[in-house]
């Protein structure tokens, strides 16, 4: 059973825009929990901001020179 916040990272780990790493099994105060890290990989629209960011920035420090 996943929560709500959990689902939305299951749901990208399935539609490739999240890389799922080595889960770890540990037991903690007599309850066994996972650790499953995960990488996100940035949407097309936060690329283009952030790309268009530093060309920004970059156009900025030419000028200052």
């Amino acid at each position: 059973m996943a929560r709500s916040y959990q689902q939305q990272w299951l749901d990208r780990i399935i539609d490739g825009t999240a890389k799922q790493g080595t889960a770890k099994l540990y037991r903690k105060n007599r309850k066994w929990f996972t650790a499953l890290p995960i990488t996100l990989k940035p949407t097309k629209a936060k690329k283009e901001a952030l790309t268009s960011d530093s060309a920004e920035s970059h156009d900025d420090h030419r000028k200052c020179l």
